[in-house]
């Protein structure tokens, strides 16, 4: 069985690979993987490297997609059970290869403190970052819950959202 787990960013998705990959679950979290993962020059249509530090317009100039090929090969490779845990703007061209989708649902009051505290991942820092975020939010969760994922809110405590989780998969 093959599980996506996504939403914005500050929704809780590495946490949740973590505490899966604690439980002895595959959790692939694409944003680590190069070969799956990248920056599109919407312009050019080049996968690029983001800059560090980046300009103020690279949100405004570049997506972040996945490849679709390869996160095909990748969990054709993978464990029976296999969770991803990761977001992308062409996540849908992907939906296919997942036996269930899931999307992680968190109050704006709740993303902004997360996202603001965060020391493991700079972005969503910025005020444009952290508004960007929140107007992404509910559109994701809104396209999601429109292909048939499962809604989990995750702005309770992280042990109930993985258990939320692994029932509503049926793992």
């Amino acid at each position: 069985m093959k599980i996506l787990i996504t939403g914005t960013s500050g929704t809780g998705k590495s946490t949740v690979a973590a505490v899966l990959r604690e439980q002895g679950f595959d959790a692939i979290e694409t944003d680590y993987d190069q070969r799956i993962a990248y920056w599109e020059n919407k312009s050019s249509g080049h996968p690029e490297v983001m800059p560090s530090p980046y300009p103020q317009d690279w949100y405004s100039t570049h997506d972040w997609k996945w490849d679709v090929g390869v996160l095909r090969d990748v969990l054709a490779m993978s464990p029976r059970i296999t969770f991803v845990c990761d977001d992308s703007l062409n996540k849908a061209e992907a939906f296919t290869l997942f036996d269930r989708l899931v999307v992680l649902k968190v109050d704006d009051d709740t993303l902004t403190a997360r996202l603001q505290s965060r020391t493991n991942n700079p972005f969503g820092k910025s005020r444009d970052e952290l508004q960007w975020v929140l107007d992404q939010s509910a559109a994701i969760v809104q396209e999601l819950a429109l292909a048939g994922a499962t809604v989990i809110n995750a702005s309770r405590p992280i042990d109930q959202v993985v258990d939320d989780i692994l029932s509503a998969t049926a793992v």
